[in-house]
């Protein structure tokens, strides 16, 4: 019995209703096109969608074969689109094809397609739909073309080109972490991954400033630009490959030891201020590990520094969203990740150094190493 009796009587009422509903409005409501084929591949069904994509009455298209009616639609010619639809191997394997984008030289738009094998009474068809999505690929494709754009903007802040041939020559690795071995396995390899860490810090150092944390007593922006752009310059990264297992601390170099060849580099090749090079030398270090020369103003942008280079490395090897807001002398984080233990909500004092976490935010960097 059921025990919700009102909607079981509701549901029993209407059934009659919904086995007779007539299917042909809903899909003629769709901005999706449907196509029914038989097992010879004629078409037996297909809404007003698909008709107003061909510019064709869908009465003169039923009881034909789709070859006859798509094969100019998508190809050159019959010969090519045997070869190029997925049709015809869902029709030779009984297999499902899910996601084929396709293009129309005719309307000069593109379409998200996916073919199914369905049986209905007992009788094999195969159902086809068409999604437009023209106005989505001319988005990605600008969004491509901005970041290009981007790209070649940034270079010209580099002072030459042998700045932007080291970044965009030192790989960046993600990794997985296996804390039972000790030892992470490389999933995938970010080739320019130099390049992408410092544009991500750019990027990261942009949206503080929008936030206002340029404003703080002893944050200098143009030091900050030029100290990121040149942190990691040094750095010397192991030749990996994807699958491989290692222990980090083994293959990596110390991060203290890449930070102060970067600060020589910047000091002695490029002639970069006191400053900056002490930044760059120092942005490894914990505070405690600090020497008593260091100085004591620069606290406060050598924290701001190692934030960036933080969030920044999870933007790159871990495509984390980030959230940042500035309060006085406070910079809040929220960080989401795909990997829930680095998951979480921060606060960073800028002029005494103290990290607060949310109570609900586990401290990913006491499980996790850090290779920032």
């Amino acid at each position: 019995m059921c025990a919700q009796g009102t909607l079981c009587d509701i549901k029993k009422a209407l059934q009659p209703e919904l086995n007779s509903f007539p299917l042909d409005l809903l899909f003629n409501a769709m901005d999706i096109g449907v196509i029914l084929l038989d097992e010879q591949g004629k078409i037996c069904y297909l809404n007003k969608t698909v008709g107003h994509m061909l510019e064709r009455d869908t009465q003169h298209l039923l009881d034909k074969h789709f070859t006859e009616i798509f094969s100019t639609f998508f190809s050159v010619s019959a010969e090519e689109y045997r070869k190029t639809s997925p049709m015809f191997e869902v029709m030779a394997h009984n297999v499902e094809k899910i996601g084929v984008e396709r293009y129309s030289d005719l309307t000069k738009r593109c379409y998200l397609t996916n073919y199914h094998p369905v049986m209905l009474n007992n009788l094999k068809y195969y159902l086809i739909t068409f999604t437009d999505i023209t106005k989505r690929k001319k988005l990605e494709e600008e969004i491509i073309k901005m970041g290009q754009e981007l790209d070649a903007a940034f270079a010209l802040t580099l002072p030459n080109s042998k700045v932007e041939y080291k970044l965009k020559n030192t790989p960046e690795y993600v990794d997985t972490y296996n804390p039972d071995q000790g030892e992470i396995t490389i999933t995938e390899i970010i080739q320019d991954g130099g390049y992408r860490h410092v544009v991500n810090a750019l990027k990261i150092a942009g949206d503080l400033h929008r936030e206002g944390a340029m404003s703080i007593l002893g944050i200098d922006k143009d030091l900050l630009v030029q100290t990121l752009i040149f942190h990691d310059i040094g750095k010397s990264q192991p030749d990996l490959a994807v699958g491989q297992r290692v222990i980090a601390a083994e293959v990596f170099e110390d991060s203290k030891l890449h930070a102060g060849r970067s600060a020589e580099i910047a000091q002695h090749i490029y002639q970069k201020p006191p400053d900056m090079c002490t930044l760059i030398r120092y942005h490894h270090h914990a505070e405690d590990e600090l020497p008593a020369s260091f100085p004591r103003y620069l606290l406060p942008m050598l924290r701001m520094v190692k934030l960036i280079d933080g969030l920044s490395a999870a933007l790159t090897r871990r495509k984390a969203q980030i959230k940042l807001t500035v309060h006085k002398e406070l910079i809040i984080v929220e960080e989401k990740n795909h990997h829930p233990a680095y998951n979480n909500k921060r606060s960073l004092n800028l002029f005494t150094g103290q990290v607060k976490y949310c109570h609900n935010s586990p401290d990913g960097n006491k499980k996790y190493r850090s290779r920032a």
